[in-house]
This record gives structure tokens, C-alpha cells and sequence, in this order.
């Protein structure tokens, strides 16, 4: 009996056994965890939590809803709403700013909605940004616009805006999908670009020196996949754009992917790739 009950005891501790890993998590909404935001404008001056309290309105067509003028910030929007004056409300108010020099700041878990300027927007080199799990719409100029470095967007829909996501350097952006923005759905250099889905955008993804593999474009009013220089884009289908479903400039490697129309530069390597009418 001694040696079962033991048996029983393994195996639920083996069963409750937390996994060491996840991309983001929600905090339960009767939680005290962190410091609740109730009302907009808020500025965050300190290192840690912060989670919104319900949906909120920021009716000032100036400034800023969120401030963030802190490293080291989580700010979980609980699944709730921050909405705005309107898309047409002019380019002096926006949703979170992100100060100049802050770093590791992580907004998540929510909707940003209709600005004149953009959802999320860093004031200068903010390096290190994750946007995780947001719904970002109707911006009168870009739903993120991330200056700086080694940024990550992932498991986002941005739709609706002057155009959908816009990086420095280095980002990851990932399983995201971004349509219906009037300009770009995503831009970005020297990043990857992977798992995303961009449809009647004007360029779905526009691109240079970075990976994009795995994505979706179609429908596009532009291009569907547009790179620059020494890209590598690799598996991804490219349909039914106005324009071809992949652009890529010089010295860049496209392997594996299906397309309407292909586009190439001197000096690219081609292998594997379907070409449909």
C-alpha cells in the first residue's frame, strides 16, 4: 500500500507540473496583481505591472492616452478597450507612446482603437518592445509604429489604418494579420517575417535585407511580397495581387514559394518555386 500511494502522489505531482515556457499569459480579471489603470491619461514612471481596470475612452484629439516612461514595463490590457478620438481626429493624439530610451516594455492581451496618429508608437530608440496579442485598428497614420531595435510583434491583427505595422531593425514579427491598411500591412528591415497573414493592404509586406518565410498575401492593391536587397524569402504563397505577388531586388535567395508574378534583380538565387498564371 505504502509503495502505490507513493505511485499516486508521482504521478499527480508529475501532472501538475507547470510548463517552464509560454509566449504571454492573461492575469485572472479578479487578480490584484500590479497596479490598475482606471482612467486615461495615465503615465507609467516605474518598473513592473500594470493592467488596465475596464475600457477606456481617451477623448482629446492632443496627447496621449498611455505614457510609458519607464524600462522594464508590462502593461496587460486585460482584454479590455483603449479607444480614441477617432481616426480623423488629426496626428497629435495616440494610444501608447513609448519615451525615448525606454526598454523592455511589453503591451498585451487587448484592443487599441481609433487614434489619429497610432495605436502604439515609440518617441525614438526603444529597444527590445514586444506587442503580443492585440487588436490595433483604426489609426489615421500607422497601428504600430516602433523605432529602434530587436523588437517583437506577434499574435496581432492590425487592420484598418494608414498602415498596419512599421519596425527599426531586428524585429521578429510573427503569426500576425494585418489587413485592409491603406499603405504597407507590414514594413520592416533586417528582420524576420514569418507565419503572417496580409491581405488588401497596399504592399501586404514590404521588406529589406531580412527573412520572409511561411507568410500569406493576397488581395493586395500593390504587391503582395515586396523586398529589397539580400533578402531571403522562402515558402510563402503570394496570390491574386494587383501587382506581382513577389518583388525582390538584388542578390536575394526565393526558394519554395507560389506565386502570381515574380519579379527579380541581378545576382539571385531561384530554386523550387511555382509561378501560377
Amino acid at each position: 500500500m505504502k509503495r502505490v500511494a507513493g505511485l499516486i502522489v508521482l504521478l499527480v505531482v508529475g501532472l501538475t507540473v507547470v510548463p517552464a515556457a509560454a509566449d504571454f499569459y492573461v492575469i485572472a480579471g479578479s487578480g490584484n496583481a500590479g497596479t490598475r489603470i482606471n482612467s486615461v491619461p495615465y503615465t507609467i514612471t516605474s518598473p513592473g505591472l500594470y493592467r488596465l481596470g475596464r475600457n477606456l475612452t481617451y477623448s482629446s484629439t492632443t496627447g496621449n492616452a498611455i505614457t510609458v516612461a519607464a524600462s522594464n514595463v508590462t502593461l496587460d490590457l486585460m482584454g479590455f478597450c483603449l479607444t480614441g478620438p477617432g481616426k480623423l481626429s488629426g496626428s497629435e493624439n495616440a494610444g501608447i507612446i513609448i519615451n525615448n530610451g525606454c526598454s523592455n516594455v511589453e503591451i498585451r492581451n487587448g484592443s487599441i482603437q481609433a487614434f489619429g496618429y497610432s495605436g502604439i508608437y515609440t518617441s525614438g530608440s526603444c529597444p527590445g518592445t514586444r506587442a503580443i496579442g492585440l487588436r490595433v485598428s483604426d489609426m489615421g497614420s500607422g497601428g504600430m509604429i516602433l523605432a529602434g531595435n530587436n523588437h517583437l510583434i506577434m499574435g496581432c491583427e492590425v487592420m484598418r489604418n494608414g498602415f498596419g505595422i512599421s519596425v527599426g531593425w531586428a524585429a521578429l514579427i510573427k503569426g500576425n494579420q494585418v489587413f485592409s491598411n491603406t499603405s504597407h500591412g507590414i514594413g520592416a528591415d533586417k528582420a524576420t517575417v514569418t507565419g503572417n497573414i496580409a491581405y488588401l493592404n497596399g504592399d501586404g509586406i514590404s521588406v529589406s535585407d531580412s527573412l520572409v518565410a511561411d507568410n500569406s498575401a493576397y488581395n493586395n492593391t500593390n504587391r503582395g511580397i515586396s523586398c529589397g536587397n539580400n533578402c531571403t524569402i522562402a515558402r510563402n504563397t503570394s496570390l491574386d495581387n494587383a501587382a506581382e505577388g513577389i518583388y525582390a531586388g538584388s542578390f536575394c535567395t526565393i526558394t519554395n514559394n507560389t506565386t502570381k508574378g515574380l519579379t527579380y534583380g541581378g545576382g539571385c538565387t531561384l530554386q523550387n518555386n511555382t509561378v501560377v498564371p
